[in-house]
């Protein structure tokens, strides 16, 4: 009959509730899947920036709150994190070495520059970590395993392109310009130019709306030359 009432008399105060105008809405904490991206919401807000959650980092892009993954820059540092989006640390990426607070560890004193990968070893890690297709056109950038598709057809589904890679030279195609592929483009640039990754990005940066056709500069006896291809493109030669 407790059991019985009780129901009764929840049933009465949902009835009142609803006469009244009021209406309950479920608290939202946690993971949120939305358009393939996942969000992090904390009382109905979605999170922005670092999160911890069970014993784990995540970094969500300051501006839209999508959950990153792969390498990403933050007040000056870079980390790294994982297909899941944890952050890594106390291990090695990419050839680069994460401390205990997931921030690169770099070794490069202020007299000397730290000499960058070759293209070989450059090639290896996108192998590894990009899963570049080797087709007789060139190399293609096809990030988290999508679908394959021949580098002189549509770009639309990629980010950046490798024509050309050996140890003279290295030839880059960018085809978007978001957040994933700058970071991924500041990845590759911090292979080659480990000391000044953030000067040559900026160069690249003013380039693509400078309108200038072309342009060379040179860093740490590497020559960087850059051509305006148009539609939002830019090829990028590193000699």
């Amino acid at each position: 009959m407790f059991k019985r009432n009780g129901i009764i008399s929840c049933a009465l105060a949902l009835i009142i509730a609803g006469a009244l105008g009021q209406t309950a809405y479920a608290v939202t904490t946690g993971w949120e899947q939305s358009n393939g991206n996942w969000y992090y919401y904390q009382n109905n807000l979605a999170k922005t920036g670092w999160i911890q959650d069970s014993g784990k980092w995540y970094y969500l892009n300051p501006s839209t709150g999508t959950m990153q993954t792969g390498w990403v820059q933050d007040s000056g540092a870079w980390y790294y994190l994982n297909s899941d989006g944890s952050m890594a640390h106390d291990t090695t990426i990419w050839g680069y070495y994460l401390g205990s607070n997931g921030a690169w560890v770099s070794t490069a004193s202020s007299s000397t520059y730290t000499k960058g990968k070759t293209a070989s070893e450059i090639r290896d890690i996108l192998k590894r970590d990009y899963k570049f297709v080797d087709y007789n056109a060139g190399l293609l950038l096809s990030p988290y395993g999508k679908d394959y598709h021949d580098v002189i057809g549509g770009y639309v589904n990629y980010q950046i392109a490798i024509s050309e890679i050996d140890d003279n030279a290295i030839k880059m195609n960018i085809l978007k310009n978001d957040s994933e592929t700058t970071n991924d483009f500041k990845a590759i640039l911090n292979m080659i130019f480990p000391d000044k990754t953030d000067e040559v990005y900026s160069i690249v940066q003013n380039f693509m709306s400078s309108g200038v056709q072309q342009n060379s500069y040179s860093f740490d006896g590497k020559t960087l030359l850059l051509y305006n291809g148009g539609n939002s493109q830019i090829y990028i030669s590193i000699k």
